[in-house]
């Protein structure tokens, strides 16, 4: 496939209003469709052609935390399909501009009805959704939203090919070799590297990173996508929340800093704040490319795997838990507990008591 051997990536850090009602969605997104005109007559003329937006996680949305808020209430108001009448109008601006949108939304998926997933895509200058991604890791503590791997029997009937592939899809394109990765997932580096040995050069990590992770002293955030940049020899492109319009969290919990990182894991653009603002870098697909040839400091090419053989023999935190009974309601997240594995840990010496 011929390829940009460099273009532009832009970054929409938005401030958020969740949406308790459809109109809501509509309305964030009716906001989006004209910010991406004016990035374009901003960044379009630049040498490397703007051939990429990337929007956080649930830009259209947002993530309600009230416990009044149901399966029933979700698939009413909040819940979109993918594609659907958002897609189709993100797809009609794709194929306008002449680029790719990459974004995260709540997904309800009509052949999974009890359950909704949290779903990083890619739309092509042509229209077309040419990628889907499904939290692998969600926030527990958090999210409603399901795992593939919460119902991972059923879903392998219904999606499987190989489990890396059904789980950790990559997607060849014009701008490079896709893969995305969502909030949570970055805190495993086993994600990254699922997608890079099956070629991603370009990892989008669509988020809404919540303090203290962000800020000093912690910055996590940062961290963790300088060394999943660095470490997969790819490029990290990290549209965070700029802030919150809602009554249920401060303004500023989800603070910015959306940025972007090159395959060396150098930041090449970021905004290192909270507020509404976008985030433009060059990509250089060639430049990359040629750097994945080198010997010298090729991470991914010195991996010793037998030596890790028997890491994974026993499950961890268990598949298929909630193949049979759903979540329904927010009061029920804590049957997503990972308590009995810790104390498992415990019990069999592998960590010990305070």
């Amino acid at each position: 496939m011929s390829y940009y051997e460099t273009y532009t990536a832009c970054i929409f850090q938005p401030i958020l209003k969740w949406a308790y009602k459809r109109g809501d969605i509509a309305e964030n997104l009716e906001k989006y469709l004209g910010i991406m005109d004016g990035c374009m007559h901003r960044f379009g003329e630049v040498a490397a052609p703007l051939k990429l937006f990337a929007f956080p996680e649930f830009f259209l949305q947002g993530f309600t935390t009230r416990h009044d808020v149901d399966m029933d209430y979700y698939r009413r108001e909040i819940l979109i399909t993918l594609p659907g009448p958002e897609s189709d109008a993100l797809a009609r601006k794709a194929r306008e501009l002449d680029v790719y949108i990459a974004g995260c939304a709540l997904e309800h998926d009509p052949e999974l009805p009890e359950y909704y997933f949290n779903c990083a895509f890619v739309i092509s200058p042509s229209g077309e959704i040419v990628h889907k991604y499904r939290k692998a890791i969600p926030a527990i503590h958090a999210e409603m939203a399901m795992s593939p791997h919460d119902l991972m029997d059923r879903y392998m009937a219904l999606y499987g090919k190989g489990k890396l592939e059904t789980f950790f899809p990559v997607t060849e394109t014009k701008i490079g070799r896709l893969g995305t990765f969502i909030c949570m997932d970055g805190h495993f580096p086993e994600v990254t590297r699922a997608l890079t040995f099956q070629g991603a050069e370009i990892l989008l990590r669509p988020t809404a990173y919540p303090e203290p992770l962000v800020s000093p002293p912690m910055n996590t955030w940062e961290i963790q996508n300088r060394v999943r940049a660095h470490e997969n020899i790819a490029y990290v492109i990290a549209p965070n929340t700029g802030g919150l319009i809602t009554d249920e969290l401060p303004a500023d919990f989800t603070p910015g800093d959306s940025m972007i990182v090159d395959y060396k894991g150098i930041i090449q653009g970021r905004a290192p704040y909270p507020g509404e603002t976008v985030v433009a870098s060059e990509i250089n697909l060639k430049a990359l490319r040629a750097r994945r040839q080198e010997p010298r400091r090729n991470f991914l090419a010195q991996i010793r795997s037998e030596m890790f053989d028997g890491l994974y023999d026993d499950e961890i935190y268990p598949a298929n838990m909630f193949l049979q009974s759903p979540i329904k309601n927010r009061k029920e997240m804590s049957r997503r507990s990972p308590q009995p594995v810790i104390d498992g840990f415990f019990s069999s010496g592998r960590f010990l008591p305070p």
